[in-house]
């Protein structure tokens, strides 16, 4: 009887390490049980309780991360980042008002000097061509304020000026009397500005001037194009020119008139 309670002794000794032995390492034993469960629930919802929703790792996905390689719509600056965020179903189509072929094709920088050195030159062209159509509209006053009255002006003035002038440039307000109730007045086809008529009215002008009492004074004017210079002859410095201009009254096609006026006045004021 002895022995077994020694050995009972022994057995109860070694079973109170084991335990000492366990609690030390932190290991459970028969009689944790609720530490035990304990830790286990800590265990399943430490993912919860340290998650940050902050971070990019851990936050809970949304509808905007449920969709690849495409960046949130809320962030600034994307809302237009992609053609294919037109398509639907993320099919790619073309954006509205935008021509795919021409949204990226290349373009060389342009200076300033490319858009101003133009323009400039445009301009001085226009100041040019302003100032010859000026001094056609004086030149063309003195010779009728200064010519006998009832005399044939013949006007040779450059198109790129005076083209569809007639008759306004020869009347108010360009002229501070109407030029016409002193001197008759003639031209190519290109300065009238109704060509239609054009034919009859000059025919009948020379009819009208050929029969008043200035009938064989007549003067042909015309201005060079670039600098406005004029040059001019009359009926004493060509004494055939009277008879030149009445012979367009036997042409019997526009056409032919206006072309002989226009050789007239090439080859008698010259340029």
């Amino acid at each position: 009887m002895r022995v077994s309670g020694d050995d009972d002794d022994e057995r109860g000794e070694a079973e109170y390490g084991t335990r000492d032995r366990e609690a030390e390492r932190g290991d459970p034993t028969e009689g944790d049980e609720s530490s035990f469960g304990q830790r286990l629930l800590q265990h399943l919802l430490a993912p919860v309780a340290v998650a940050d929703e902050r971070d990019p790792e851990e936050r809970v996905p949304d509808a905007d991360d449920l969709v690849p390689d495409r960046p949130a719509r809320r962030q600034l600056g994307h809302e237009l980042a992609h053609a294919e965020a037109d398509g639907k179903g993320g099919e790619g189509t073309t954006p509205p008002c935008e021509v795919r072929p021409l949204a990226c094709e290349p373009r060389a920088p342009r200076r300033v000097d490319d858009v101003l050195v133009p323009l400039g030159l445009s301009v001085r062209e226009w100041n040019r061509t302003a100032a010859v159509s000026h001094q056609v509209v004086r030149d063309v006053r003195t010779a009728a304020l200064g010519a006998p009255e009832g005399t044939l002006i013949v006007i040779g003035a450059p198109g790129r000026s005076w083209e569809w002038a007639l008759p306004f440039a020869v009347r108010p307000p360009y002229q501070r009397t109407d030029l016409r109730s002193r001197a008759f007045i003639i031209s190519p086809r290109a300065l009238s500005c109704c060509t239609a008529p054009w034919f009859e009215e000059t025919r009948q002008t020379i009819r009208n001037w050929s029969a008043g009492a200035a009938r064989d004074s007549v003067i042909a004017m015309r201005w060079d194009q670039e600098t406005g210079k004029l040059s001019q002859v009359n009926g004493r410095d060509v004494p055939q020119l009277p008879v030149l201009i009445r012979s367009l009254l036997d042409m019997r096609r526009p056409e032919e008139a206006d072309d002989n006026l226009r050789r007239m006045l090439d080859v008698l004021v010259g340029r």
